[in-house]
């Protein structure tokens, strides 16, 4: 029963393979061939021979199911790796600005002190004449 049943799949993809005219052709005669008892069998191979063409149609949809869930792995890796970055970055950024704050914040004390050095030597200067 399963070689037949093999053999019905096989005999199937080629008719898939030739063209329709062909294959309408050849059925033709065939059909004019065979008694009722062949024709109720080949009937219920028909209807078994439906998951012939469907079972690789299933492994298919099963391999392109498993690429999608590989990419998404991949996609979903990617995106962690980038949410990691640019936490990185932000921490980065706002180290520099504190870090450009407390520099600023030097830069004026100085300047104050420049500022009251530069009063204060010119309040001698003139303090002296």
């Amino acid at each position: 029963m399963a070689a037949n049943y093999s053999n019905y799949c096989r005999m199937r993809q080629k008719q898939r393979e030739f063209p329709i005219d062909t294959t309408n052709a050849n059925a033709n005669n065939d059909f004019h061939a065979k008694s009722e008892a062949t024709l109720e069998y080949e009937v219920e191979q028909e209807k078994d021979a439906e998951p012939c063409a469907t079972n690789e149609d299933i492994d298919d949809l099963r391999r392109k199911q498993r690429d999608v869930s590989e990419l998404k792995s991949q996609l979903q890796g990617d995106l962690e790796t980038a949410q990691s970055v640019l936490r990185d970055m932000k921490q980065r950024s706002k180290e520099l600005g504190e870090t450009h704050t407390a520099a600023r914040s030097s830069l004026q004390v100085e300047a104050a002190e420049v500022d009251r050095l530069n009063r204060d030597d010119h309040h001698w200067f003139y303090a002296d004449s």
